[in-house]
């Protein structure tokens, strides 16, 4: 497993430009400020004695790699189950997240972190789980937001972000290798090339020949593909992770 993140690595990071990154690479050229509209809150949850929201959690999260989205605040988001609380935080001159106090999140916002943890490639149930945690645990929880519109793209699904180029050194490709990072914890990349003698099908890749991986591109069921020395390399979103060619 470890060789595999290690080869993974290597396909999908510097190395690794897909069709769609080349593009998109000219258009996108110049530097999006994207952090300057993130913001930040402190949270805690009020105490619900008649247990009048039954199973909703407190924070609500829709979308998730498993529907190949962003992790957002769910619809269901009912601003009178938190305290929001004064940030602390001081920021720099290499942080551009707004702490702007007087600041609530809205349904749709991207939840970038919760208490440090980035949920970024997380799916639906890990984060609803992590939020669940951290608010149990803590006191007050930290979380970062970004509006979807803050986004170069503009829009919650991963696929989109993923198929930009952008520069090495900036925070929304620091972004991008979060969100590989998470989702290969969580999902087993597939390639049509043929497997090496210590690889098994379904553990360190799902091998499949050509024209079933056009289908799956074709379906819209992979986060992110491209070519690495002529043979394709592509990323389930995580709901396929049982998928069996």
């Amino acid at each position: 497993m470890k060789e595999m993140k290690s080869e993974l690595t290597k396909h999908y990071g510097a190395n690794f430009v897909s069709s769609l990154q080349k593009a998109n690479s000219e258009q996108n050229s110049k530097q999006y400020r994207w952090l300057e509209q993130c913001y930040e809150i402190v949270i805690s949850a009020k105490i619900d004695n008649n247990n009048n929201s039954g199973d909703i959690p407190v924070i609500p999260i829709d979308g998730g790699s498993d529907a190949g989205m962003f992790c957002v605040v769910g619809a269901q988001f009912d601003p009178s189950r938190i305290i929001y609380h004064r940030s602390t935080t001081i920021s720099n001159n290499n942080d551009n997240t707004n702490n702007n106090n007087s600041k609530s999140m809205e349904p749709g916002d991207i939840i970038l972190a919760v208490d440090g943890y980035e949920l970024s490639g997380y799916t639906k149930r890990d984060a609803i789980t992590l939020c669940n945690a951290c608010l149990q645990s803590h006191s007050h929880v930290r979380l970062h937001l970004s509006p979807p519109h803050a986004l170069v793209t503009s829009s919650t699904m991963l696929s989109s972000f993923l198929a930009i180029s952008f520069a090495m050194d900036s925070s929304e490709y620091a972004l991008q290798e979060k969100i590989r990072e998470n989702v290969y914890q969580r999902v087993v990349p597939c390639t049509t090339r043929l497997p090496r003698a210590e690889e098994v099908d379904g553990v360190h890749y799902r091998f499949m020949n050509v024209p079933q991986f056009l289908a799956l591109e074709r379906s819209g069921q992979l986060l992110e593909s491209g070519m690495y020395k002529g043979i394709i390399l592509s990323l389930f979103s995580a709901v396929f992770y049982s998928v069996v060619f």
